[in-house]
């Protein structure tokens, strides 16, 4: 496996490109959940080493 050395800031949109996350929510579900640390994110926030992460769909 080949390790690639990141010269920019990692944001929120970045993983989500990394993890293929689904764009299309599940029946019921409609709402958007990105949080780092617990706390609200945007597709540009910044990600730290270290930081937690939560994605996904809720109603």
């Amino acid at each position: 496996m080949e390790i690639n050395v990141v010269n920019h800031e990692i944001t929120m949109a970045d993983i989500l490109n990394i993890i293929n996350f689904q764009g299309t929510p599940s029946p019921g579900q409609n709402k958007l959940v990105l949080r780092i640390n617990g706390r609200e994110a945007q597709f540009t926030t910044s990600i730290k080493d270290g930081d937690c992460l939560e994605i996904g769909w809720t109603i």
